[in-house]
């Protein structure tokens, strides 16, 4: 096990030496003395295998040389992680090695951490009569001579920092972190840059125009996305992540201005025991199936999903606060006839934020009901899917303060059902949510409601609010509800309201809400009154 670690951290820091040679100035020397010290772990414990059953500080011993290497391991693919994306900035018309050196002075500090610990232990052992651990004395020198830093490999995509890399060198190994600040690439240097990094003519396949040729720093928009699209698609997320059994955070989300399709995520994070907060791609591709049974820790899961991830996972993450659930959200074998029967999705009372996102399909409204009855504690409700009927009133957290609901095309009044909830404060219907024509808020309903937005919900035409609705409502925003002929009478009972809002309504309805209208009574003694967009 121990021998398999330092092995793996050998390759990775191997990797790391190989490709980003030019990006470890101020860092080199302790990641060559690293690979030196990994080295001579991995030929003891090749000897050490075959003798640490019978003695127990040899065991002990390979023990903290496996943490050792994981750790070193950590550090060097963190580094590497963090390193590719400066690169790829470049791109941006930056022509940054590193943005700032605090990461170089950080990493420094962590292998000069482990190196230490590494010495400590070697001290410990000699203290307890263990003989030397190398197959020969090796004295001072022989060791300075064994850690002969690297060549440096010289990148052949650099543009523009012949005179900018000496003076760069000479600063950035400053203790205090200091970073020489490079000067943007122009237009022409730009381009060169784009295409020596990401059209390779003669290893891409890629070929260009004569018409393309003569673009001289400025190219359409399809054009680039088109080259960008091929440049992602040789960029793949490898299977060394799963290396990073320390790392608390990863996001695989998308950046920048260009939509890609997909993103294929190797099945290795499992082994990221420590995750605290994972953000998945919007979309992955068909093929990425992930287990996440073994995150324990998680307080932070989003965009997952059934097709590419088990339900059945969902329930071992006892610490999860937030979920964002991005496309299908199926359960499979579901017992329709009597739900009780189904085994729960969430375990444990942490979760306090729900969100559901598939705008162009649906849920079954059964498998939501399932959902949010394992969800006892959840404060905040976000539905941007169809869900065509809202689940009962006794499948909805009592906790809940905030609510948003869109694109749910629900076919009934939903304020019976929400207007029960003790401690809601916030509720959005917005684009869609409700496609019916009548809503009305009963006396007593709605107890704590304090904000309330109604946004494009395009069939409405009367809404009724009874004396003793909303009794704490301080702000009430409608937009684009084009067909409501007029706000509710029961506005004039709700004294607390602070601000109307009113926002892309009909003429005639501004008219009927402004001073001297005929709605002006209802809402005279609200403070603020707001128009905008409504003299169509």
């Amino acid at each position: 096990m121990a021998l398999s670690a330092v092995s793996s951290a050998l390759q990775t820091i191997g990797n790391v030496v190989a490709q980003e040679a030019i990006y470890l100035w101020g860092v080199e020397e302790q990641v060559a003395c690293l690979q030196t010290e990994l080295k001579w772990m991995q030929s003891f414990l090749r000897k050490a295998d075959a003798i640490q059953s019978r003695d127990e500080t040899i065991r002990l011993w390979v023990a903290e040389i496996r943490e050792l290497a994981y750790d070193a391991e950590d550090v060097i693919g963190d580094f590497a992680l963090r390193i590719r994306p400066r690169k790829r900035n470049c791109i941006k018309r930056s022509a940054c090695i590193l943005k700032d050196g605090w990461m170089l002075h950080n990493t420094r500090s962590k292998i000069e951490k482990i190196l230490t610990g590494v010495t400590d232990l070697v001290r410990r052992l000699q203290a307890y009569g263990i003989k030397e651990l190398r197959e020969e004395d090796s004295t001072s020198a022989e060791r300075r001579e064994s850690r002969r830093p690297y060549p440096h490999i010289i990148d052949e995509h650099i543009v523009g920092l012949d005179t900018a890399i000496k003076e760069l060198v000479s600063v950035i190994v400053d203790s205090r972190g200091y970073l020489y600040q490079l000067q943007c690439l122009n237009l022409e240097q730009s381009w060169e840059l784009f295409r020596k990094i990401a059209f390779s003519q003669a290893s891409a396949g890629i070929v260009f125009s004569e018409e393309e040729d003569g673009i001289e720093g400025s190219i359409t928009e399809d054009l680039a996305k088109r080259y960008l699209m091929e440049l992602v698609e040789r960029s793949k997320l490898p299977s060394s992540l799963g290396n990073l059994r320390r790392l608390q955070t990863l996001d695989l989300r998308a950046r920048g201005g260009f939509w890609l399709d997909s993103l294929h995520v190797p099945d290795v994070i499992w082994r990221m025991e420590q995750l605290r907060h994972l953000y998945l791609p919007d979309e992955c591709h068909r093929k990425t199936k992930l287990k996440l049974g073994t995150l324990r820790n998680l307080q932070t899961l989003v965009n997952f999903n059934t097709d590419n991830c088990f339900l059945r996972d969902l329930i071992n993450m006892t610490n999860i606060r937030e979920l964002v659930i991005r496309g299908a959200f199926e359960i499979e074998d579901f017992n329709a006839e009597d739900s009780d029967k189904n085994p729960a999705i969430i375990q444990g009372r942490h979760l306090h934020s729900l969100s559901i996102i598939n705008t162009y399909g649906s849920i079954d409204p059964r498998h939501l009901k399932h959902l949010l009855s394992s969800c006892v504690s959840v404060c905040k409700l976000s539905l941007a899917v169809e869900i065509s009927e809202l689940p009962e009133y006794h499948h909805l957290s009592s906790d809940l303060t905030y609510i948003h609901l869109e694109a749910s095309h629900l076919e009934e009044d939903p304020m019976p059902t929400l207007e029960k909830l003790p401690n809601l404060r916030v509720l959005e219907l917005n684009t869609s949510a409700f496609k019916g024509k009548e809503m009305s808020c009963s006396a007593k309903g709605f107890p704590k409601l304090e904000s309330l937005s109604l946004d494009w919900l395009y069939n409405l035409e009367e809404w009724k609010v009874d004396d003793g609705a909303m009794p704490c409502l301080r702000r009430l925003e409608i937009e684009k509800c084009r067909e409501l002929k007029m706000i509710p009478d029961g506005l004039r009972y709700i004294t607390t309201l602070q601000e109307l809002k009113i926002e892309r309504m009909p003429k005639a309805f501004r008219v009927r809400v402004e001073e001297g209208g005929e709605d002006f009574g209802k809402v005279q003694h609200v403070p603020s009154r707001i128009f905008k967009h409504c003299d169509e």
